[in-house]
């Protein structure tokens, strides 16, 4: 293992970039005729902690 943390961070964030990119994906797939709007209140922000660092999170 290697002490350096920024590769660490950078694989960390890619994963958290990929993810939420998948999610919305899903979402957009799935509830074709709902904006971005209507599928972030619906469906992102009731279980999301203030401040976890996803964009939907307030």
């Amino acid at each position: 293992m290697t002490s350096d943390t920024g590769f660490s961070t950078a694989t960390y964030r890619y994963l958290d970039d990929y993810v939420w990119n998948a999610v919305v994906r899903w979402l957009y797939a799935r509830h074709p005729r709902l904006g971005w709007r209507k599928i972030k209140r619906r469906f992102l922000t009731a279980g999301a902690p203030p401040g976890c660092g996803w964009p939907c999170s307030s």
